[in-house]
């Protein structure tokens, strides 16, 4: 209720700025209605057996479920999706990714692990000047460690998950030092990307990092048996690794320059976008 009164009042003053008044003025009852409702709701009895929220995530076969609601809910809930599967789709749950877990333990949905966390930053003043908690907690997605030390294993960063010692990466030998790097920046680039709504991005990006540079390093001196130290001072750019070809600078770039992802509000739409047409009905 909360997001659709934003919503509203979000697009109620893009109207205004454009100088679209009328639509501004049919939209003022909406936000009006909506702010009622909004403040009529349970604020502290998230347990109302008159309030309930559940969200329903899918990608391909994988979904999550997050509810507001007591565990006996959850309970009927897995119940009735596991008769609708079994009858009506003819699948069956896997048990070892299927469960019923609390929002502060979190899950994992795609390579994400999806936690409920206290959030000390969102609070307020009383009149006695105490900070109180606004909030129980907030969602967080986070970019597990093991994930990132698993990634650096199978592109060969490192020996094993154990040990984690960086070494070279000897199939990559027949290449040339530019073409070297740039697998380098593909692959950091790549899962760099997919991470890029975590909220630990920049932590773990910075230890995956430091193993990529060191691989790379080493597969180099291994490539043209040079010392270390000068093929390190050789590339180093900065906080990183690259070299210069045609007036081009190739480098491998630390987690700082890494491009975040933005969330983009729902209403938002770029100017100059390709209209949607239907066909003529002959």
């Amino acid at each position: 209720m909360y997001g659709r009164c934003q919503r509203a009042l979000y697009r109620f003053r893009d109207l205004k700025d454009e100088g679209r008044l009328d639509e501004a003025e049919k939209i003022e009852p909406l936000i009006r209605q909506l702010k009622a409702q909004y403040l009529q709701c349970q604020t502290t009895q998230t347990h109302d057996p008159n309030f309930r929220r559940m969200r329903f995530v899918r990608y391909a076969d994988d979904f999550v479920i997050s509810l507001i609601g007591s565990k006996a809910d959850a309970q009927q809930i897995l119940a009735d999706l596991n008769v609708f599967m079994t009858q009506r789709l003819k699948v069956e749950l896997a048990d070892d990714k299927t469960g019923i877990v609390h929002a502060t333990e979190g899950t994992r949905f795609l390579g994400y692990d999806i936690k409920i966390v206290s959030s000390p930053n969102r609070v307020r003043r009383t009149r006695g000047g105490t900070r109180r908690s606004m909030m129980v907690g907030v969602a967080k997605l986070e970019w597990p460690m093991e994930r990132a030390l698993k990634f650096a294993c199978e592109r060969g960063y490192i020996d094993d998950l154990q040990h984690r010692k960086p070494r070279s990466s000897p199939p990559l030998l027949h290449l040339s030092e530019e073409e070297i790097i740039r697998r380098y920046i593909q692959e950091l680039r790549g899962v760099s990307s997919y991470y890029s709504c975590a909220k630990n991005w920049r932590h773990v990006g910075n230890q995956l990092h430091w193993l990529c540079k060191d691989s790379l390093v080493r597969i180099l001196v291994a490539k043209n048996r040079a010392k270390r130290t000068d093929t390190y001072t050789r590339l180093k750019m900065g906080n990183s690794l690259g070299i210069s070809r045609d007036e081009k600078v190739i480098m491998l770039l630390p987690p700082a320059k890494w491009k975040r992802y933005k969330p983009v509000h729902p209403d938002w739409k770029p100017k100059g976008s390709i209209p949607s047409f239907q066909r003529n009905q002959a």
